[in-house]
């Protein structure tokens, strides 16, 4: 050890350069609280010292345990026996040693080469020792060996690098110990309840693909449906314009017929009345009839009486002689009279007859057709009441279909808001499709297992 140095000053940090005077140092292993400070860091710390060019000086035990090597390997030989091949001659580390002669501290974690041949990852603290003059003159190494840690965290990141590739089958198989074997159990739990979430995220990332295809082809048959709809709907109203002007006319033909009708009615009534006035008329000509047939016997049996008086008077006029003839030609005539009426009473009774049997047939054909007016009447009444219904009806109709042609101009016009929601709907589902393709997308990244488990756990309970 050159004359004036130690390796470990009274500061507490390391790091930073050390100023050792001679009697200071003299005082210092005299102090039994300094040797016991220095007997605690020799026992818990892996501690080597260099020249300013890298030569060993000297190495604990703790050290020379860490690396592998007896102290009489490592002591005059250079630092860069523990590193890898090739990395001596890296500017780095030519870099590296001249910082630290110039008094300049490092500090981090290093990878060194066991003597086996094996990684040691070491955290360590190289502090430059300073003279009175400010000359580095030696450099000391506090290190601890975290080869352990260092190889867990290595797996780990490899692990999840793994998984931020999308591998969640990985598993954390190395055999490790004590915290860190709850750390490999915490990430294969915890690696295994992501495998079963994104499984269930696959699954329900298809189901939303299904419903999604399912709502599109849904969407686009409705969208389909409803213009044949529209279209339908459109011929079934020009089909009830057509039927309105229809039944708007056949409710005024109604009306108009229903007018005539009553007209018809009345004149059927007025044909009865005259029929019933002709009845009367012809009941009159009846009894008149029956007053000429009797005059007509009264004029038949004045007749035969005159007749029989001429006679009567021929004769007298015969016994008379000459005084008497004069008298027989006034008999002759008057008997001559007789017969002509007689003559004429026949033709009368005949006429009267004729007339009885002519008024008497006339009074049937009245009485029938006073009896087929009646009917008529009644029968024009019934048609009367049943076209007043008829055109009722009529008027009810148009204004029924008047108002279903409204409510189908009104179901056209919802029917046309409808698909432009249908339309709407195909274009949110093409949106849909869209986005579940790019979630199929970031989800196809992930590696999954063949036979996951995919029901609800509580892994808070785990």
């Amino acid at each position: 050890m050159p004359n004036g140095v130690n390796l470990v000053g009274s500061s507490p940090d390391l790091a930073e350069p050390i100023k050792v005077a001679d009697h200071d140092a003299v005082a210092l292993e005299q102090a039994p609280d300094s040797a016991a400070i220095l007997g605690a860091i020799d026992r818990t710390n892996a501690i080597i010292s260099f020249l300013p060019d890298g030569t060993i000086v000297s190495a604990n035990d703790q050290f020379l345990s860490c690396m592998g090597y007896t102290r009489e390997e490592v002591v005059g030989s250079n630092h860069s026996m523990f590193m890898a091949r090739g990395r001596p001659e890296l500017p780095a580390y030519r870099e590296c040693w001249a910082d630290l002669a110039s008094g300049e501290c490092k500090r981090g974690e290093f990878c060194r080469i066991h003597k086996s041949g094996r990684q040691v990852w070491i955290a360590a603290t190289y502090t430059p020792v300073l003279d009175d003059s400010g000359r580095v003159v030696l450099v000391v190494k506090v290190a601890t060996d975290v080869t352990a840690r260092k190889t867990v965290v290595d797996q780990l990141v490899q692990k999840l690098r793994k998984l931020a590739d999308g591998d969640t089958t990985v598993r954390w198989t190395d055999d490790v110990t004590g915290e860190f074997a709850d750390i490999r159990d915490v990430f294969n739990d915890t690696v295994q309840n992501l495998e079963r979430i994104v499984s269930g995220v696959v699954g329900s990332a298809l189901n939303i693909r299904n419903v999604s295809d399912a709502v599109r082809v849904n969407a686009d048959e409705l969208a389909d449906r409803s213009q044949e709809q529209s279209a339908a709907l459109g011929q079934t109203s020009a089909v009830l314009r057509e039927l309105s002007g229809g039944v708007s006319r056949t409710s005024d033909a109604a009306s108009q017929v229903d007018r005539q009708a009553t007209a018809a009615a009345a004149k059927s009534r007025r044909g009865g009345e005259i029929v019933a006035s002709t009845m009367e008329a012809i009941s009159g000509i009846e009894e008149i009839a029956r007053s000429v047939s009797q005059n007509t016997k009264v004029i038949e049996q004045f007749a035969f009486q005159t007749n029989l008086l001429s006679i009567n008077a021929a004769v007298e006029a015969a016994r008379a002689g000459d005084s008497g003839r004069g008298f027989a030609v006034v008999a002759a005539e008057v008997r001559s009279l007789a017969q002509r009426s007689a003559e004429a009473s026949q033709c009368i009774k005949e006429l009267t007859e004729r007339c009885e049997k002519m008024v008497a047939s006339g009074a049937e054909l009245a009485r029938s057709a006073g009896v087929a007016l009646a009917e008529i009447e009644g029968a024009v009444n019934v048609v009367v009441s049943e076209i007043g219904q008829v055109a009722a009806a009529s008027r009810e109709q148009a204004t029924s279909i008047a108002a279903v042609e409204a409510s189908v101009d009104s179901l056209g016009d919802n029917l046309r808001g409808f698909i432009a929601l249908s339309a709407d709907g195909v274009s949110q589902s093409s949106t849909l499709l869209q986005q579940v393709d790019a979630f199929d997308e970031t989800l196809s990244q992930f590696q999954q297992g063949q036979a996951l488990d995919t029901s609800p756990r509580h892994w808070a309970a785990e």
